[in-house]
């Protein structure tokens, strides 16, 4: 079975978080940390703070779209505000990739 993931990544430079989906997600973490990924290199070195697993693929892309609206935004503060209470609260919107 192929597991599809949602994860969170929060940058160690300035605790921007930027929320995503793939079914590796250990080989995509890597990717973003490499800085070949446009939308991850400026804020270089993530660290994984979630990730989640789901069996179906349209499953992780609601997951990943729910987290990016605003109203959800406040939600994951609330869900994490003990691991992001030490930075700013700010999130990188992009397009999700997902092989």
């Amino acid at each position: 079975m192929v597991f599809h993931y949602f994860y969170i990544l929060r940058s160690k430079k300035n605790g921007k978080l930027y929320l995503g989906s793939w079914v590796n997600w250990e080989k995509r973490f890597l990717q973003h940390n490499s800085g070949t990924e446009l939308e991850t290199k400026p804020n270089i070195p993530y660290e994984i703070i979630h990730f989640e697993g789901f069996i179906n693929k349209n499953d992780a892309l609601e997951c990943e779209k729910y987290f990016k609206t605003a109203a959800d935004w406040l939600r994951l503060k609330v869900m994490f505000k003990n691991n992001l209470k030490i930075h700013k609260y700010q999130i990188c919107l992009s397009r999700s990739h997902l092989v």
